[in-house]
């Protein structure tokens, strides 16, 4: 019963700056899905699987090495399989950074294993989750195109209104007119 509360205060204090710490975390919270009641699942997955998908996306090899064998749990991957539909995205999106920016060799390799097991969980959910990840690398892009050309259009109005935009020479000006 007091599963879930350890996990969510397990949650709540994760050291982000300390990589041994973290990979003790990890451990901990794989025994503790071990051992929490089925009926928890539910309400944990999410947080457990989100909290595991920044693991392995984590720059350092060995934080993210032990977010990967997590999934080598039986009782792990009975959980996020209990509660796929919203657990997919978080780890799809995951392991697809991972697989396109780590830069670790034996972090991809275990991140391509991994992909295999959930794909294999549900191929179609995994198609879905990709397709909505690159839907939104897509309006992402769009976004950033959009705040560029923003910027453009500012930095051309500010270049057209020049004498708002010459603070040197007012600084100069004020500066010899203290010498006089």
């Amino acid at each position: 019963m007091l599963g879930g509360t350890v996990v969510r205060g397990i949650l709540k204090y994760w050291p982000a700056t300390n990589c041994q710490k973290e990979v003790l975390f990890i451990d901990e919270l794989e025994e503790l899905v071990e051992n929490i009641d089925p009926d928890h699942y539910r309400k944990l997955a999410l947080l457990i699987c989100t909290q595991i998908s920044r693991c392995l996306n984590s720059l350092n090899s060995q934080v993210a090495e032990r977010a990967l064998y997590v999934w080598n749990n039986e009782q792990f991957v009975k959980m996020a399989s209990s509660m796929m539909e919203e657990v997919f995205p978080v780890v799809v999106e995951g392991v697809e950074k991972n697989l396109k920016w780590h830069w670790s060799k034996s972090v991809k390799q275990l991140t391509e294993n991994v992909k295999t097991v959930i794909e294999e969980m549900d191929p179609d959910l995994y198609d879905r989750c990709l397709k909505e990840l690159a839907h939104r690398e897509y309006l992402a892009g769009q976004e950033d195109i959009k705040r560029k050309e923003n910027w453009e259009r500012l930095e051309l109005a500010a270049a057209n209104n020049h004498q708002f935009f010459q603070p040197q020479n007012v600084y100069m000006h004020h500066v010899s007119e203290r010498r006089i």
